[in-house]
């Protein structure tokens, strides 16, 4: 008791030096006689009392003096312990202590923790219980400070990324969408205008029946036809478009491979559309790059003012690249490829799950659903449009989608299709597509491509019309009046009923088959051309080994020879470090995991001793390490450049060049 009872004045007296003297069954200043108690008085330094043998030395201002009296009849809390607190002679303060309780009991009742009050409750099953949950708690407490600090020391990283690497991906599907969906010539070819329709009971609107104009008749000549057929021939011929193609691995592809695929808003050309059997690549870059070479046969392009056929938008193809899975609704989302450059098209695949998606469903053996399969989520805007189109127009056009149809309406004629199937099509890009409530799959995959264009130089194409060329004198008619033209004041208006003249008409097509022949007479001359070219380097080769001029093999000693027959150290150098040239000519297969150990082993010796198999991956020793690992990881692949150099110098495969 006496020992907590100092702790007790240690904590409510002032800092600086005490002492504290203590005699048992003393009397109180006051007059209290306490039978078996230890009374504490505390005396500053200054003071000597009698009892340590010397006189008692006080300042003019006499200082408190504290009193610690125990008993054994009495009872307080450590709440009343101001109550009990008494002044006696000469300033001295009294505290009395139970001495049946411990001290300790009594400082907890007056400190602010919750439940550390009942542990001096009179209950012994109280105390007992809180006394095992305080330690309970406590014990946990230190518990998952031990676990949080093994953890951040054992695995500082709080998040471990697993990238996987494939040997190869699919290539996925490329689409050429020209902008131009028909082509001049067949409109106001023969095949067209010579075409005999069924008699017609109706008039179409917007058109006379004696209107002379080429674009009138072509309509008038096919209202019956039908419309799938109809566009596919008007469409640009993918024999014409596609000039060359290679593969990725190197290989000529064929235009065979080119599949027709429909979207909204015309006909494009894809290739690699097959699920079950894609390309695949093996790494990034030019190297694994699709290779095109197209026209875009400008010069089929409709520019007159017929509201049907006019193109609306720049000469140009549009590039689709998409998932083999997907089905693209919309050319107008693919990259524009302008006529006249050369286009790098780099793409990156990403997977994400937009907002709203739902899960795709297949079969049951993993394919892809149907196209009319109602729970395909990936047709459901072209199938909304379909229907859509068949309440309205009473007509299909699914066969273009889906050849193997079973529609038991007819199929849309060109009639049907420009005044009812094309005013859908309007309707929907106005907002109406939004009606069908059609959500994305959560699995899309998207591929985010960029441009990288280069114009070509104008001298290589050939020019569509020479200026040599004998035309028709009714051309120099039609500009005989240019000079006297106001430029200020507009002259041409593209209305419904301001089209081209016959004789203009005559002159585009002229003026377009002109310059294919031209562009086909070229590039049979640059094919002519070469071959003689090579065949002429062919003739001169075999007459230089005719004549042997030149040098021989038998006079020529290689580099290699000529330092292993005279340099005495550069041929012993191989027999004088065997091992070193043992191990670069027979190298051992060392995986990621090995050569992040040596990077381990190079940046921390000590710690690559205690864990030696710590890392994985070379992205685990950066992570740890940073820049460091970084810089230590280039020099590694320095010193591999440089012995591999060396190796080459001594070596008589490598050593060849003079």
């Amino acid at each position: 008791m006496p020992k907590s009872a100092d702790r007790l004045v240690s904590h409510l007296m002032p800092q600086g030096s005490t002492k504290l003297l203590g005699t048992a069954g003393s009397t109180s200043p006051g007059g209290h006689p306490y039978h078996k108690s230890n009374v504490f008085v505390y005396r500053p330094p200054s003071v000597r009392t009698a009892a340590s043998g010397g006189s008692v030395r006080a300042s003019q201002r006499s200082p408190i003096n504290l009193t610690i009296n125990t008993r054994r009849d009495s009872r307080s809390s450590s709440s009343h312990v101001p109550s009990q607190q008494k002044v006696g002679k000469d300033g001295e303060v009294e505290i009395f202590v139970d001495k049946d309780e411990p001290v300790i009991f009594t400082i907890f009742e007056a400190a602010n923790i919750d439940g550390v009050q009942h542990l001096s409750s009179k209950s012994r099953c109280t105390r007992y219980t809180w006394f095992l949950l305080i330690t309970l708690f406590v014990c946990m407490c230190f518990y998952q400070i031990a676990t949080q600090a093994m953890m951040y020391w054992f695995t500082p990283i709080a998040t471990n990324i697993a990238a996987i690497y494939p040997s190869s991906i699919a290539f996925p599907v490329v689409a050429i969408c020209n902008n131009n969906q028909y082509r001049l010539t067949y409109l106001t070819g023969s095949q067209i205008q010579n075409r005999r329709p069924k008699t017609r009971t109706f008039q179409m609107p917007n058109i006379d029946d004696n209107s002379t104009n080429v674009f009138d008749q072509a309509l008038m000549n096919t209202w019956d036809m039908d419309a799938l057929k109809f566009l596919r021939n008007s469409a640009h011929w993918k024999a014409r478009m596609i000039l060359k193609c290679n593969w990725p691995n190197g290989t000529r592809c064929r235009t065979s491979d080119f599949k027709p695929v429909w979207t909204l808003t015309g006909l494009c050309w894809a290739i690699n559309s097959d699920p079950e059997n894609p390309v695949h690549v093996t790494g990034a870059g030019p190297g694994n790059a699709l290779k095109l070479l197209l026209n875009i046969e400008r010069y089929e392009r409709i520019e007159s003012c017929t509201p049907k056929f006019r193109t609306t938008s720049l000469p140009g193809l549009k590039i689709l690249i998409y998932n083999q899975s997907d089905v693209p609704a919309s050319s107008l989302e693919g990259v524009n490829v302008p006529p006249g450059f050369t286009m790098d098209i780099p793409f990156r695949m990403q997977h994400f799950s937009g907002q709203d998606c739902v899960d795709e469903m297949l079969n049951i053996d993993g394919s892809y659903l149907s196209f009319e399969d109602p729970q395909n989520v990936r047709t459901c805007l072209i199938r909304s449009y379909l229907s859509e189109i068949e309440t309205k127009c009473n007509c299909s056009m699914r066969q273009a989608y889906n050849p193997n149809s079973t529609e038991e309406l007819s199929f849309c004629n060109v009639q049907e299709y420009f005044h009812c199937a094309q005013e859908v099509l309007k309707w929907g890009y106005d907002g109406g597509f939004s009606n069908f409530k059609c959500q994305a799959p959560c699995d899309e995959i998207d591929y985010t491509a960029w441009q990288d264009m280069n114009e070509l130089p104008s001298n290589i194409f050939p020019r569509i019309i020479d200026s040599n060329d004998d035309d028709d004198d009714s051309e120099d008619d039609l500009n005989d009046g240019d000079d006297d033209l106001d430029l200020d004041q507009e002259h041409f208006k593209c209305e419904d009923n301001q089209l081209l003249e016959d004789i203009q008409v005559n002159r585009i097509k002229r003026q377009a088959h002109s310059a294919y022949e031209k562009q086909a007479r070229f590039q049979e001359d640059i094919l002519i051309r070469t071959k003689r070219l090579i065949n002429r380097m062919k003739q001169t080769s075999n007459k230089l080994l005719e004549m042997k001029w030149g040098w021989h093999n038998d006079a020529f000693i290689s580099v290699y020879q000529r330092l292993y027959s005279n340099v005495h150290c550069y041929a012993n150098m191989s027999v004088s470090h065997s091992d070193v040239f043992n191990a670069i000519s027979n190298p051992q297969t060392q995986g990621e995991e090995y050569r992040a150990q040596q990077l381990h082993q190079l940046l921390d010796k000590a710690n690559y001793k205690v864990f030696p198999v710590r890392y994985k991956t070379i992205s685990d020793v950066k992570r740890v390490y940073g820049d460091k690992a970084e810089n230590k990881a280039r020099e590694m692949v320095k010193v591999e450049d440089i012995l591999s150099r060396l190796f080459n110098l001594y070596s008589a495969e490598t050593t060849t060049t003079d």
